[in-house]
């Protein structure tokens, strides 16, 4: 069995008695939504309401590696990409077995069906944070799994958790159980994410782009639901009327080296000036140094990039998937999904509303997210959740 495990001494904020039992199950601890959002509710809890542990599926990966850092205790079954074989399901059932949680809360599709088959009688939480079971952004395999767990979703967990109105009815349709969907949004560290200065000229000298150049950023991944060609050729639309404007992008396989991209690229924007930067660790900072945050997508639920960027007071403008246009509110410009135009029209529009008027927008963003989506409320309502399952699991 392949396992890692570190534990780091740290001051409790509540006594032991007070504090409940949880193990995370997760798909895999690489950068995405509901690993970020797993990261942030795992660390908003621990010692406050909760003492965690996590499981991951996959080998361990740089959201593992930072929850390690902060002392949460991290296994790995090690399985590989495709179906499981029977020695990573008798690694899960063996650390499941040994942890002595009170409560399994599983996400993402693959860790809901398999942690919640290796139970063990104790009470099952799935969590939902995809907003597209579509056959054209989903990949068959995801989409066998998610069938799986919409038959056994009336059996297996006790509540299913929910980030977005618009997931839910997805899900809904797809054959979840909808009395056992709670609507349940994503928090966000408004200490970790918020308006930096110094970020903002530091990271923009690091890409060669001056203090007054508008600068548009997209932060996701190469992915069909992502829908990069929007904001690609919402880019060249822009640059043909604002030939001042640069564009970033950020995250994985968003770099020159991607062939994929490269070749979309020179497709789509071949001639705009583009700083495609990969994945970054510092994703922070380049919200700091952004004039606006874009937002591109075919399918979301309530993507993480717009509540970071709103609580580092970065205007966004979205395309209307998902709870996207419910998340920003007044604070941002929403547009139809798939309308490079459109996305354009707005992209300009921001800008070209002047200084002040996005500063307001951007203190409007964060405001909201405050109001909202503030991490320690969502990690206090999970708190509640469990203690619920718990409690009638006795």
């Amino acid at each position: 069995m392949t396992a890692q495990t570190q534990a780091v001494g740290s001051a409790a904020s509540a006594s032991d008695s007070d504090l409940y039992r949880v193990v995370h199950v997760i798909t895999g601890t690489d950068v995405g939504g509901a690993e970020r959002v797993l990261q942030s509710v795992v660390q908003a809890s621990e010692n406050r309401f909760s003492r965690n542990q996590v499981i991951s599926l996959a080998a361990i990966g740089p959201i593992g590696e930072r929850l390690i850092e902060a002392g949460i205790p991290v296994h790995t079954v090690d399985m590989k990409r495709g179906l499981p074989g029977p020695l990573s399901l008798m690694r899960l059932r063996r650390l499941l077995r040994r942890s002595d949680a009170e409560v399994i809360q599983t996400w993402m599709y693959h860790a809901d069906l398999l942690a919640g088959l290796f139970a063990g009688g104790r009470p099952v939480v799935w969590n939902i944070h995809n907003g597209n079971l579509d056959a054209a952004a989903t990949r068959r395999r995801t989409r066998w799994v998610a069938r799986l767990c919409a038959r056994f979703s009336a059996r297996i967990p006790a509540r299913i958790l929910c980030c977005s109105a618009a997931a839910r009815e997805v899900h809904v349709a797809f054959g979840y159980d909808a009395a056992r969907i709670q609507l349940q949004p994503n928090g966000f560290d408004l200490a970790q994410f918020s308006p930096d200065p110094d970020a903002r000229r530091a990271l923009r000298a690091e890409i060669g782009v001056d203090e007054d150049t508008p600068l548009y950023g997209l932060v996701a991944r190469y992915d069909p639901a992502k829908d990069i060609p929007n904001f690609l050729a919402a880019a060249a639309q822009v640059h043909a009327q604002l030939p001042q404007a640069r564009f970033v992008l950020v995250g994985q396989g968003l770099e020159p080296s991607h062939a994929g991209f490269r070749a979309m690229v020179d497709a789509i924007a071949g001639q705009v000036p583009l700083l495609a930067l990969g994945r970054r660790a510092d994703v922070a900072r380049v919200y700091a140094a952004l004039d606006v945050l874009v937002l591109s997508s075919l399918g979301e639920a309530l993507p993480n990039v717009l509540g970071e960027a709103m609580a580092s007071e970065v205007p966004c403008v979205t395309t209307d998937s998902g709870d996207c246009a419910l998340m920003v509110g007044d604070t941002g410009m929403v547009v139809p999904v798939g309308d490079a135009r459109a996305l354009a029209t707005a992209m300009l529009a921001m800008w070209q509303e002047g200084p002040a008027a996005r500063r307001r927008r951007g203190a409007a963003a964060r405001l909201r997210v405050q109001q909202e989506f503030d991490i320690q409320a969502v990690a206090a309502s999970y708190a509640r959740v469990h203690r619920e399952v718990i409690q009638e699991a006795r």
